[in-house]
């Protein structure tokens, strides 16, 4: 019983990163989260600020890594 339990555990963790790499990729699919979230007429440097603060501007396997770190 305790084996049935663990190796169901353990075939989670591939479907917990796969609904969340999913997650991410149509969050970025759908286009820059930075016109998603803030209003058309947003000033240039209103949207630098935003993708600065929220790391929109940094390699996408590194915000990936950030995204699945703050889901917890």
């Amino acid at each position: 019983m305790l084996q049935y339990v663990a190796k169901r555990i353990l075939l989670t963790l591939p479907v917990l990163v796969g609904i969340t790499l999913i997650t991410f990729i149509l969050t970025h699919l759908s286009g820059d989260p930075t016109d998603l979230i803030l209003p058309a007429d947003a000033t240039e440097s209103a949207r630098q600020a935003f993708r600065e603060k929220h790391g929109l501007d940094r390699p996408l396997v590194i915000q990936f890594l950030s995204f699945a770190w703050q889901i917890r």
